[in-house]
């Protein structure tokens, strides 16, 4: 049975979250690393991916972002 590291982050902002992963997987699948898991949370946030409309976001994205709500565009 392979080992498995268990990082426990806490709370990180989304976007660094996504960028730790990316930098984990590239190192997992040039075999730098074994597998990973992460246990992390951040503060609400909606994700607008490639196929996202302008309305998709009801109130649009100002009244998210006065809510405390981020709202970050994604390459999914």
């Amino acid at each position: 049975m392979a080992d498995l590291l268990v990082c426990h982050l806490g709370r990180v902002p989304y976007e660094e979250g996504v960028e730790i992963q990316e930098r984990l997987r590239s190192r997992v699948q040039e075999g730098e690393l074994g597998e990973v898991l992460l246990l992390l949370e951040h503060d609400p946030v909606y994700t607008l991916g490639r196929r996202s409309e302008p309305g998709d976001l009801g109130l649009g994205e100002d009244w998210c972002r006065a809510q405390g709500i981020d709202v970050v565009k994604t390459q999914r």
